[in-house]
């Protein structure tokens, strides 16, 4: 009774954006940085591959609501999503055979990460593993430029989206655009002396630049650059 008469004054004392000390004053502790967006994390599966799920958050009214995946075409929502201050916890059920799989996800999210643990019964028994995932919105979406040009990434889902901008404000729309462990790959379209001019984009996120090469494809003729764009400040 004690516990729960605490709880329902911390509440009430974070409600009102009071701070205090007690036991649970860390039920106070706010998210920094967004919660909505695309999360991610590296998992080992049994047979030693590396697979990255996706998570993709929404808040409303105070809700929290959401998807996870696997990879493309695994998507499976996620149930009795609970936010208290900045603790996230949440369940997936998914239907493996005739095995009923729940997997439960507790962390802490703060500054673009959510830490804490996962349990799953996906082996029949249940088992733990430690959870670790990036706020991949946050790390990608944005401006990006080099030189007198920019490209403009958003996140949909799993696809990247957006516009590559060129000398006199020329803009492209991404096409088959995507973000995965990482690496960012999309290409535009665009036309010189009456024929079709391709160019590839692929390059490696480290930390405020995209790392890579662009692939120009035109006629019989391509060639290779390499390419660095930074977050500008």
């Amino acid at each position: 009774m004690k516990t729960t008469v605490i709880k329902y004054v911390a509440s009430a004392l974070c409600a009102a954006g009071l701070t205090f000390t007690l036991p649970f004053s860390a039920a106070c502790q706010t998210i920094k940085g967004p919660l909505e967006g695309v999360w991610s994390w590296n998992f080992t599966m049994p047979d030693g591959a590396t697979v990255r799920p996706q998570l993709e958050l929404k808040l409303t009214d105070g809700v929290v609501s959401g998807v996870t995946r696997l990879r493309a075409g695994t998507e499976a929502p996620i149930t009795n999503a609970v936010l208290e201050g900045n603790r996230l916890k949440f369940e997936v059920i998914r239907q493996q055979g005739e095995q009923v799989v729940t997997t439960r996800y507790e962390g802490v999210v703060n500054d673009g990460r959510i830490t804490g643990r996962i349990e799953s019964n996906w082996s029949g028994q249940w088992q733990s593993y430690p959870w670790n995932a990036a706020h991949l919105t946050r790390d990608i979406e944005g401006r990006w430029v080099w030189g007198m040009r920019a490209v403009e990434l958003k996140l949909d889902g799993q696809k990247l989206v957006g516009k590559v901008i060129l000398e006199g404000n020329a803009e492209f729309p991404l096409l088959s655009g995507s973000f995965s462990n990482g690496m960012v790959t999309f290409h535009i379209e665009r036309e010189r002396d009456g024929q079709p001019y391709i160019n590839i984009f692929e390059a490696t996120l480290e930390g405020r630049s995209l790392k890579g090469q662009i692939t120009r494809i035109w006629g019989t003729e391509t060639n290779h650059n390499d390419w660095e764009a930074f977050r500008p400040r």
